[in-house]
């Protein structure tokens, strides 16, 4: 598997799809810098508590486009890494380690220009300890990754790229706005987000629910794709 995964590794870093969401990611990073820390009133106090976690909702579609259009490639591409002997539980493993890889890399680059610039503008921890501003780093991380891997689950499940696209942007989609409509559903991945915008102290509880929703999305991505029709 690990040469699989070096090899989507790479073909991800080449693709279009990638670089075009990782730059696009990366703008919403820039202009969450511009419009909390440069074009704000002189007494505004930007802070990490208030402003850091602002674009996070906005990246989990970000990489729902990237990973519905780069892993929603139909049969072809699984078929032919099955004729030159590989198993479907390594083509399977190594396509999630990917999804999970480049969600990663998107979401980190919309939260660097904050961490590095807002600092030089003054900006400050706010309310929370950096103890505390550091757990929910943590918790968007794995929510955003959370996100990423169960619009990965689209691309398990369909085989068009067309349906893969619209799958992976429909779950995202819905885990956006399931948080609205149930308030139960607050530890959903863009629940968690949710209430990191809102500036709500959280616990880490959201990350092992974000753990959680991985681990039950990869077992049935994994039991779909063992049983796939690959013609």
């Amino acid at each position: 598997m690990s040469k699989l995964f070096r090899a989507d590794i790479i073909r991800m870093f080449r693709s279009f799809e990638f670089m075009a969401c990782a730059l696009v990611s990366l703008a919403l990073g820039l202009l969450n810098v511009l419009f909390s820390c440069i074009t704000k009133s002189p007494s505004y106090q930007p802070t990490f508590d208030k402003d850091f976690f602002t674009m996070s909702a906005a990246v989990v579609f970000v990489s729902s486009v990237f990973v519905g259009l780069f892993f929603g490639t139909g049969n072809s591409v699984v078929r032919n890494k099955l004729i030159v002997g590989h198993t479907r539980g390594a083509v399977f493993g190594a396509s999630c380690l990917t999804a999970f890889c480049g969600t990663f890399i998107i979401n980190a680059a919309n939260l660097l220009p904050y961490a590095l610039i807002a600092p030089l503008c003054g900006a400050e921890f706010g309310e929370l300890t950096a103890e505390e501003f550091m757990l929910n780093v943590l918790i968007e991380v794995f929510a955003v990754n959370a996100a990423g891997v169960v619009c990965f689950l689209m691309t398990v499940i369909f085989t068009r790229k067309s349906l893969c696209a619209a799958g992976s942007l429909l779950s995202a989609t819905i885990m956006m706005y399931l948080p609205e409509i149930d308030s139960t559903m607050r530890y959903s991945p863009l629940g968690q987000l949710q209430t990191l915008r809102d500036r709500y102290y959280t616990d880490p509880f959201m990350a092992a629910c974000s753990m959680a929703i991985v681990v039950v999305t990869v077992v049935i991505g994994a039991a779909v794709f063992r049983f796939r029709n690959i013609k």
